[in-house]
């Protein structure tokens, strides 16, 4: 129905501003809810002097529940700040911010370990991560392990680990490298004189014999050749010589090794390796007697005497020398020996034949039988 400038009346609008007006205190704060359908009760706020500047202090939040000057609470109002109006004191207004959730001062915090996450292919299985394997312990040693890693290193932290040798490592193996040169040179030294006397005695002993010169310790101790005998009987078929007897042979595959022996003929000076040569030619030739088969040792004393000529023919020396050594041999060196070795030109016809033709001047001769009975001597004790 039209309303010719008189507003109708709202029969409502009286009780509920009068309900509005017992729930709402007649003193209300700026932060009250508006009411759309009621004007907005406020008491001004009594005129006071501008305040003096004062000085800043610290800053403490009132307690909540306290009465507020100049508001009175309003249920339908939103929650108040625990501080008060920041425009009593000509301030903006500043959004509100709960003390609960304030996070107190700023305390830098260490950053996260990097997590290494290996990049996984969407065409190939990848097995999936595993917890690092636990440091082993400084005692174990290198080694390969049984569950398909890597061999595993020296512990971590150590360093380079420090070798086990130390000079007494290499003091030993210097002293056993020098033990084996030593044996090994007198191996050498024998085997070479073996090989050069062997023709010498198998022409004297008519068989393939052998001669064998000591090596090591045995050429210190024994000065004595000898030729074996089995359990049955049966020479052996080789002789055993000494080291000074095989020094005096090696000395004549030297070369001018046989020159030394012209003193036997022209009358000069004879070295001391001359005479030892000498008896060594001696020697050998009673030994390879043995090896031919003759046991008893004085026809042994005399078939070696008269082989002059087979001495010369191997040794490649003049028959003249050679009949001097035999000379030396029987009046030199067998007076000298046991008397199951003694001859003499009664009962050995090699002996009587060099008696009654002299190989050389007797006094030449009898200059060297004493030489050479000194130097058998020397070498026989």
């Amino acid at each position: 129905m039209p309303t010719h400038g008189i507003a109708p009346i709202d029969p409502y609008a009286q009780p509920y501003a009068d309900a509005r007006a017992q729930l709402t205190p007649p003193h209300q704060s700026q932060y009250a809810m508006n009411d759309p359908y009621a004007p907005r009760r406020t008491q001004p706020a009594p005129p006071q002097a501008d305040p003096a500047p004062q000085p800043q202090q610290a800053y403490s939040a009132p307690d909540p529940h306290a009465q507020q000057p100049y508001a009175a609470p309003d249920p339908y109002a939103p929650p108040q700040p625990p501080y008060p109006d920041p425009s009593a004191y000509g301030q903006p207004p500043q959004p509100y911010v709960d003390p609960a959730a304030y996070p107190g001062p700023y305390v830098p915090q260490p950053a996260p370990a990097p997590v290494h996450q290996p990049v996984l292919s969407p065409y190939v299985a990848q097995a999936p991560p595993q917890a690092p394997p636990a440091p082993y312990p400084a005692h174990v040693a290198y080694a390969d392990r049984s569950d398909g890693r890597p061999p595993m290193g020296p512990p971590p932290g150590d360093g380079e680990r420090k070798s086990a040798w130390n000079k007494w490592s290499y003091g030993l193996i210097a002293i056993a490298v020098v033990v084996l040169a030593v044996l090994g040179a007198a191996q050498l030294k024998a085997r070479k004189a073996e090989a050069s006397v062997k023709p010498l005695v198998v022409a004297l002993s008519q068989r393939n014999a052998s001669a064998r010169c000591p090596r090591y310790i045995t050429s210190v101790l024994t000065n004595v050749g000898s030729v074996r005998l089995d359990s049955e009987g049966r020479i052996a078929d080789r002789t055993d010589l000494t080291g000074p007897v095989c020094d005096g042979l090696r000395n004549l595959y030297k070369p001018g090794g046989t020159a030394e022996l012209a003193c036997l003929t022209n009358g000069g000076k004879c070295s001391r390796n001359a005479l030892i040569s000498v008896v060594s030619i001696s020697v050998v030739a009673h030994e390879s007697m043995h090896l031919r088969g003759q046991l008893d040792e004085g026809r042994a004393e005399c078939e070696s005497i008269g082989e002059s000529e087979a001495i010369s023919r191997t040794l490649k020396i003049p028959l003249q020398q050679a009949r001097v050594i035999s000379y030396l041999h029987y009046a030199g060196m067998n007076p000298y020996t046991p008397d199951r070795y003694q001859v003499s030109a009664s009962n050995c016809a090699p002996v009587a034949a060099l008696e009654a033709d002299l190989p050389g001047d007797p006094a030449i001769l009898d200059r060297l039988r004493v030489q050479t009975s000194n130097t058998w001597r020397e070498l026989a004790t």
